[in-house]
């Protein structure tokens, strides 16, 4: 699975340049990544930035309507997520999916979980208000 981006929007008064992480970026990341852990992917969902949740948007599209040769066209990961949520899921699911509700259901089946098991935010940039972790 195409690794999440950890941008988390949320209002900054200034912007952190230097070590260390603020406060609420390290909480928000925590929280993330405890939903993602136990199993809780609509709460993980709510940590996501929009940049994230547009990617998902156009996986769901592609779960529900591409056909062999848009398939053939997505990156390698984009390919995975979408036959890998088309096998998990009934045709019926797939139909109700919103964005939000599809990546919660892959959340809850395992996926991108490896990706936090023992992981650490590490240092951030921080730029009006969007953060992302190297």
């Amino acid at each position: 699975m195409k690794s999440i981006l950890f941008c988390f929007s949320f209002i900054l008064s200034h912007q952190v340049q230097g070590q260390g992480n603020p406060p609420e970026l390290d909480k928000c990341f925590t929280s993330y990544q405890s939903a993602m852990l136990n199993d809780q992917g609509a709460e993980a969902v709510k940590y996501m930035d929009s940049h994230s949740m547009d990617h998902f948007k156009m996986i769901l599209e592609k779960v529900k309507n591409a056909d062999s040769l848009a398939i053939e066209a997505l990156s390698v990961s984009d390919k995975f997520n979408v036959l890998v949520i088309r096998h998990m899921a009934t045709k019926k699911e797939i139909l109700a999916f919103t964005p939000a509700t599809m990546t919660a259901f892959a959340f809850n089946h395992g996926m991108g979980k490896s990706n936090l098991e023992g992981a650490t935010l590490g240092k951030s940039k921080i730029k009006n208000n969007n953060a992302k972790a190297f």
